[in-house]
């Protein structure tokens, strides 16, 4: 699943926005989040501005982490392969909005990017769920380990074809 917000700036209180977006946006229980290590996200490395390490209290998002037992990790520096997966959302969503259209506004990229994110999310069926929709997927997974979840899901929907 995905969860696409757009923020005018990257900072500390529209990380701690999406996180607490997320939490109420997934059915499920969030159990790790692994971030670049931009300012947004931590102050792991900070330094003061005569360059020198600064022992600082923990950063809101880690705190809001720890309050929903989440375990907040971030990448390597340097290393953007290892958050592959998300480098590689970031390019799939540009190659669907910015390389093939011209937008008049911030508000028209959003409502894109919420299409996008409901296509992706309820109706497009994904290889690596073998060829299943999310919430088929998430209603097996309900069925076998309802603890995992936050939400009640329904199992009683019929889809296109008369699944129920």
């Amino acid at each position: 699943m995905i969860f696409i917000e757009v923020y005018p700036r990257k900072t500390k209180e529209s990380a701690l926005d999406f996180l607490k977006k997320c939490i109420a946006f997934f059915p499920f229980k969030i159990h790790k989040i692994l971030t670049d290590n931009g300012r947004e996200f931590t102050l792991k490395g900070f330094r003061n501005k005569y360059g020198k390490r600064v022992k600082v209290k923990k950063h809101i998002f880690t705190k809001h982490c720890r309050k929903n037992k989440i375990d907040h990790r971030t990448t390597k520096a340097r290393h953007p392969w290892t958050n592959g997966q998300v480098e590689r959302l970031n390019g799939i969503l540009e190659e669907k909005t910015i390389k093939r259209y011209w937008y008049k506004n911030h508000q028209e990229i959003y409502v894109h990017l919420k299409q996008i994110q409901a296509k992706w999310n309820y109706f497009k069926r994904h290889k690596t769920l073998s060829l299943k929709t999310i919430p088929q997927v998430l209603k097996e997974w309900y069925i076998k380990k309802p603890e995992i979840f936050r939400v009640q899901i329904m199992l009683n929907y019929r889809s296109q074809n008369g699944e129920t």
